[in-house]
Formats: C-alpha cells, structure tokens, sequence
C-alpha cells in the first residue's frame, strides 16, 4: 500500500487505477489531493472501461466517521461478474493527508439464481441465468488527518467494468471523562475549540450517557414554571443516550447550583463561570435507582470434610459495569477487597481481587479445619465478633448450645481483661453457615454478599441420633453404615414404596429376594420410607459413609426422597440439579401432617435425615455445584 502526499495530479490517480470511464474521471478530477479543482484533460493512452448494465459495484466502510488513528476497512460488493478470477477492484481514498491506492481482495463469493419470470407463473418460458455476487476487503489502514475523505474504486473484468464511490469522516480523538454515577466531573469549552465531540463526559455505569457542555449564558428570560433565574449562570447541555442501534439526543438547561432531568436521572450543575476563554462548570450525574455493581458466588469443591482436613470454595467476583463503546478504551481495573466471616478456623484466600471492567475473575478459598483462628465476622468489636460466630454456629444438640453459651461468656470476659485477640474454643459443631462479602475498594456502595455452607464431621464420628415421633414418621437412613434398635421397640411398622411397582411394601417384604432383597440397605439411604411407632424413641445410626444429594434420581411423577446432610442450609432450588419440580411436601412427624413448600426453601437441621415426597415432571438427577448431566430417557408409561 502506498501514499501519495498533497498535489498528486489526476493522471497519476488514473495511471494507479489502470483504467476507468469517462464518467468516473471527471468525478474524480472534481476533487483532487489537495482540495482544488483539476482540469487536466485525460491522456488517449490511458485506457477506458466500459460500462456494462449486467454488473454492479458498491464500496463502503463499516461507519461513516473514525477517529484519528482508528483502524477500519475498505470493502466492496460487485454484483454480476461471469469471471472471478479475472476481476480486479483498484480503490483509491482521497482527503487532506493525501491519496490512497490499493487492490481489494475477494473474500468470499455466493450464486443465485435469477429467472424474468415471477415465480410459479404457468405458461412462462424464459430463462433463468445465475448471479454471482462477490464480497471484496481492504486491509485494515488508519488516517492521521481529519477531514473529509472519498473513495473511488473501478472494478474491472475483461474489457468491461463499473465504478462506485463514497464518502466518510474523519475527526479529532474525543477528549472523553469517563465518569460514574454520583461522581463529580469538569467540562469546559473555549471559544477556539470547534471540534466536536471535544470534552465530552461518558456516564460510563449508565448506558454510555454522553453529556456535552454547549454553553454558559445568562437567560434574558425563563419559561414559565420553570426553575430558573435570569440573574444565575445556566449551563446549556446536550445529553445522549442509546436506543437500540441509534443514539437520541436531548438538550436541556440547567441553573447554577441546581439540578436538571433528562432519561430517568438528574444532572447537577455547580460552579458555573464564563471568561474570556471559554466556559466551564462542575457537573454530577444521579440516578436513584440502586446501580448492581458487583456480584459474588460461593461454589463448594468439597464442603463436608472430616476435621483435620482443608475445605475448598471457588469464589467467583463479578464486575457488573458495562463496557463504554469508545475506540481505543482500554478495560480498566477495578480492585475488590473479600471478606469471609463465621469460621473459627485457619483461611487462606486473598483479600484482594483485581477484576477488569465487565470480567470475572475466580480465587480459592481454603479452609483448614486442624487451625482454629480467630472467628471472622467483618468490621465489629471483638465481643460482637464472639456473639455473632456462637449466633451464625450451627449447634446439633442442647449440650453443644450450652457449651457455646459458655465459650462466648468466656470470650466476652476475656475481651473486658483487655485480651487483644478473641480466640473461638474448638467446639466441635456439624455444620457452618458463613458468609463472604465482597467491597470495591474506595467505593462501599459497590459490594455483596454470599452464603456458603461447612460440615465438618469428626474423624471419629459418634453414632448419628434418630429421632422418632409417636405416630408416622418420614425417613432415611444417613449413608451406608449399619442401625441400631436403641430404645426402641421391635413393634414398629416400616413401609417403603417403590415406584416402579407403583405400591407399598412392607420392611419384611421389600427385603425378600424378590422385591429388593440385598439392595434394601442402599434403598433406605437414597429414599425415604414410612416408619409408625407407638411411643417416641430414638435409634442410633454407625455412619461409614454420608448419602450425597448427587446420588439422587428422581423418577417422573412422585418420589420419596431423602434430606441428605449435604443439602442442609442450601434452598430447594439449589439442590435440584435438572430437575424441575410441580409439587414438594415435607412430612412434620411432630405435627403429623404434610407442609408444603417452594423452590426457595432452605433445608435446615430440624430436616436432616428425615424425607420428603417430590412431583418430577420427568426423570432427572438432583445435585448442586457441579454439572449435571442429562437424565436418559423416560420408560414409556
């Protein structure tokens, strides 16, 4: 590609295009390099295209104005041509920084055929030829001069040939202030500065709101109603947003120390002046509705661990401004500041996050349950921070509630004895519900939170409590291990239902060879089942192993399913994997009926162990934090 500076004559510009019509020479001599009008008459030798009605050209850019230094493309489209190999495109741009003069290549080609007569029409019999139409490209080029530009391009084939043309912008860089919601911002005018587009704010959180200063004045008179003083400096606004592909602008005038709206937000003006510069105020843009700039998630890797072991969690920060569609804006990076609160153990994850504009970006948090630290509960006082770690603690039983009673009194006495660190005592606890909060740095209004869930099992469990109501009783036994009677009696009734045969069976019957026989026990553990008992007891339960809601496959219509440890603290809908269900019930043993609940229930202790009836709409598999593939299709009914 070459350039030719100012003064080129037209027969260099026709030399370089290697031929060309009669018609596109006097367009093009109308305007040369350098602005002025050429009447230099075209040489005989030069040789002339002629112009053939079957074959048509387009040339255009991708938009009608860049900016100095931005990168674009020459393109085409010719319609028409019978040899593709034999067709040349030559384009020259022509403007104040000089001539252009480049081959366009063909990109891609399509045919179509085209027939003279309409479509289905009986009785007609002319022909119908193929169309081809090909899609031609430019390398990309910049300009460094503003101003206006024309392209010319000839397209050539054989000895016949057509020409097109267009023009486009080039202007200035913006001067652009990318600003924020609520933060203040300068704009000014001289009275030399004619470019447009100079000093022009960008709201970069409010769908690239542009805010152009036109002027500063002094009204000679107000309209009616409105808020204004001919005595007070007015600053004369133009405002633009997006809508869909196009941009609609308002201009509106607002007084010194005063607010003015336009699109759902008010513009504050202050400080307005007028010299012999120019003009200039400070400006403030507001938008009541709350602005989501951040989102976090907790997604568990492995959440129930046994103690001793490390616990880890992905984090995932999400910047939520939207990208300012300004050429050459360079994504900037916006610093987070994490926070997890509610676990008296050892953490290892970074404080900090840098996150590019509209990006997420994903760390590790790891928990190590042999270290018992400092609880962590935020920016409050260490007695606070003992209350709310016993408060946000998930106790299992009474004796475990009375022994953190006793460790916050301690830690409060502690505290008061000028104690510099508030120690949580290891009190051994099944599960931790803890929160992680994220902070834009400089900027609390940008923030979140999340929730995530910790079981930590001992190495040496105790025998898992079952509690039995008087009367019907929904359950499931904890994972793979083995049961013991306990206290209570060998005159309870067991029922299971099993799906497939669409009825129940009792304890006795399911286990014989026919029915489930050996594959009773795994069952138990995936479903729930029917136990009535006469008096309130409790059976004991030697856990090898812990049933994972993952492990569950919920059939289409209802299912008896299980409350897994692995679901407490986590909603209906975080558990459901693909499955989509009408209808849940939860069976309360101690109120002897049915209670029915939403896709935003959260499992709590109080249901661990215990069942609950689902409708699936169809065969499916329940689970949360990992992917979960599709279920194979349904039995035909």
């Amino acid at each position: 590609m070459k350039k030719t500076r100012n003064g080129i004559t037209v027969l260099l510009i026709l030399s370089l295009l290697l031929s060309t019509s009669g018609v596109y020479a006097q367009a093009y001599g109308a305007s040369s390099a350098a602005g002025q009008t050429d009447t230099q008459a075209i040489p005989e030798e030069v040789d002339t295209v002629e112009e053939s009605s079957g074959i048509s050209l387009t040339v255009y850019t991708d938009k009608k104005t860049f900016e100095v230094g931005e990168q674009f493309m020459v393109r085409a489209r010719l319609r028409g041509v019978e040899d593709v190999t034999d067709t040349q495109i030559s384009v020259g741009v022509i403007g104040p920084g000089g001539t252009l003069e480049f081959d366009l290549k063909a990109s891609t080609c399509a045919s179509s055929s085209e027939c003279l007569c309409p479509k289905n029409q009986p009785g007609c019999m002319a022909p119908c030829e193929t169309i081809m139409t090909c899609s031609y490209g430019s390398e990309f080029m910049s300009l460094e001069e503003p101003g206006e530009y024309e392209i010319y391009a000839v397209a050539r084939s054989g000895d016949q040939g057509t020409t097109a043309q267009a023009k486009f912008t080039v202007r200035e860089k913006s001067e652009y202030k990318l600003v924020r919601l609520g933060e203040e911002f300068t704009l000014s005018k001289s009275w030399t500065n004619t470019q447009s587009g100079t000093d022009t704010a960008v709201v970069v959180d409010y769908d690239d709101m542009k805010i152009q200063l036109l002027d500063v004045d002094l009204p000679d008179t107000c309209p009616a109603g409105a808020l204004c003083k001919p005595s007070a400096y007015h600053a004369l606004l133009e405002v633009s947003m997006r809508s869909g592909n196009a941009w609609v602008s308002k201009t509106i005038r607002v007084m010194d120390n005063t607010g003015g709206t336009v699109f759902d937000a008010v513009i504050y003006a202050d400080d307005l002046e007028k010299h012999k510069s120019g003009f200039s105020g400070v400006f403030k843009v507001v938008k009541h509705d709350p602005i989501d700039y951040v989102d976090i998630k907790v997604t568990p890797v492995s959440a129930t661990v046994k103690q001793g072991e490390k616990a880890t969690y992905k984090i995932s920060v999400k910047d939520r401004r939207p990208i300012p569609e300004i050429y050459g804006y360079e994504l900037k990076e916006i610093t987070y500041q994490l926070e997890v609160s509610g676990l008296p153990f050892d953490l290892d994850y970074p404080k900090e996050v840098k996150v590019l504009e509209g990006q997420t970006k994903e760390v590790e948090l790891v928990v190590d349950t042999s270290v018992y630290g400092s609880v962590r509960m935020g920016s409050f006082t260490q007695v606070e921070e003992v209350e709310m770690a016993v408060e946000k603690t998930e106790v299992v039983d009474v004796e475990e509630a009375a022994v953190a009673e006793v460790v916050a009194v301690e830690e409060a006495e502690a505290v008061a004895g000028e104690v510099e660190d508030a120690v949580a005592k290891p009190v051994p606890v099944n599960g931790y519900r803890f929160r992680v909060k994220v902070v834009e740095k400089g900027n609390p209004e940008a923030n979140d939170v999340a929730y995530a869930r910790l079981k930590v099992v001992s190495q040496v469990p105790d025998k898992i409590k079952l509690a039995i109501n008087r009367g019907w009783n929904l359950i499931t036994l904890p994972g793979k291990g083995s049961i013991e009677m306990n206290d209570c009696s060998n005159d309870m009734q067991a029922f299971v239902y099993l799906k497939e045969q669409e009825k129940y069976f009792s304890m006795e019957e399911a286990s014989s060879g026919n029915v489930l026989g050996g594959l009773l026990a795994d069952y138990l553990r995936l479903h729930s089942f029917w136990i009535y008992a006469y008096d309130a007891c409790e059976m004991l339960f030697d856990l090898d192993q812990a049933t994972s809601v993952a492990e569950l496959s919920p059939l289409s219509g209802w299912n008896f399913l299980p409350v897994t440890e692995d679901m407490i603290g986590r909603t209906l809908d975080e558990v459901s994997g693909d499955c989509d269900f009408e209808n849940v019930y939860l069976w309360r043993a101690d109120q002897q009926a049915w209670d029915g609940v939403s896709s935003t229930y959260e499992f709590e202790d109080e249901d661990l162990y215990n069942g609950f009836v689902a409708k699936a709409e169809n065969s499916c598999d329940m689970g949360w934090g990992v992917l979960i593939p599709p279920a194979p299709p349904a039995l035909p009914e």
